[in-house]
């Protein structure tokens, strides 16, 4: 039986229709799948960069810990090498300080007498040096290159050259001792030599102290003589010149400088890391004007309390700022 014509029209029109809406569900399902497939590719990819990315993590893991185990034994090395280095030094400085004077040979020489030694460093560059001489007792400081361990080696040159001008030269003036002292250092040093390496030396400054005669003779090079009397203080100069220093002669003759001592006067002789410590308010040197003003404030004192009281003044002046060189005083008073 035929569909009326009206009727026919319809259903193909909803078959038409319904085929096109078959034809877009599977082009969306077409687009879909294939949507699917670059997702699924995209995301394979993405586990892959993942793990390679992971395995590079993992490799980055192994060598930090590699480094880490290498760095912890480097450490380790370098604390024990620290550790004998230190304890090393801590010899040294048994050995610096078994070559330091002890004071009381001059017990019977002098009223009173103290001793400021402070290196800056463990060890260092400063030296002093005392001894009893027939009629004569000596003081004898020296401030050599550098500080530290190379200070230290240029103290024992100084100390076996000076105990060698003592013990075996006869007995001299210090400015003939300082001369000659330079000239020691220089050979020891081969200094006098044209293929010479070494350029070190020494500032130093002697003092003779003759009891019987009431004398004090005072030689320097470069360091000075202060000293203080009824209320005033006064420095004397020392010669421009330092020893030793293959690179420097003499500047000009060590002289000498003699004193008649009277009751009451106390002497001074200082390293140069006294007065060009910095501080104050401007951040300058100490300067020996400053130096004497303290030694002035304190005077009156006994020696030992001067030593204190100077202690103090310097520390004060310096503050907060660093120390930035060894450090020597020696105060005495002779009979």
């Amino acid at each position: 039986m035929s569909l009326p014509p009206d009727e026919f029209d319809r259903q193909r029109a909803e078959h038409t229709a319904l085929s096109r809406e078959l034809d877009d569900l599977r082009i969306e399902l077409s687009t879909a799948i294939e949507h699917g497939d670059a997702i699924e590719s995209q995301l394979a990819d993405e586990i892959q960069e993942r793990q390679i990315l992971e395995a590079h993590l993992r490799t980055m893991m192994d060598d930090l810990e590699r480094k880490n185990r290498e760095t912890e034994a480097a450490y380790a090395k370098l604390n024990q090498a620290n550790a004998q280095i230190i304890e090393s030094i801590d010899y040294a400085r048994k050995i610096q300080n078994a070559h330091l004077p002890d004071l009381e040979v001059l017990k019977d020489e002098v009223a009173d007498i103290a001793v400021y030694w402070e290196p800056l460093d463990v060890v260092g560059g400063d030296y002093y040096w005392v001894e009893r001489m027939g009629g004569q007792c000596a003081i004898l400081m020296a401030d050599c290159t550098g500080h530290g361990v190379p200070g230290a080696f240029m103290t024992l040159v100084a100390a076996s050259a000076i105990e060698h001008i003592f013990h075996n030269e006869g007995q001299m003036e210090p400015a003939a001792i300082l001369t000659r002292l330079d000239g020691m250092v220089r050979t020891r040093l081969h200094q006098d030599r044209s293929d010479a390496s070494s350029d070190d030396g020494m500032d130093a400054a002697l003092c003779l102290w003759n009891r019987d005669a009431r004398t004090l003779c005072y030689a320097g090079a470069y360091l000075p003589l202060f000293y203080s009397f009824n209320g005033h203080v006064q420095d004397v100069k020392p010669s421009r010149t330092s020893l030793g220093y293959r690179s420097s002669h003499l500047r000009e003759p060590i002289r000498d400088h003699v004193f008649s001592v009277v009751p009451g006067m106390v002497f001074y002789l200082m390293t140069d890391g006294i007065v060009d410590q910095v501080g104050g308010p401007s951040r300058r040197m100490l300067g020996r004007k400053r130096m004497m003003d303290i030694i002035a404030s304190c005077q009156h004192l006994p020696v030992a309390q001067q030593m204190t009281h100077i202690k103090e003044g310097l520390a004060s002046y310096r503050g907060e700022e660093r120390r930035r060189d060894d450090m020597t005083l020696i105060i005495f008073q002779p009979l």
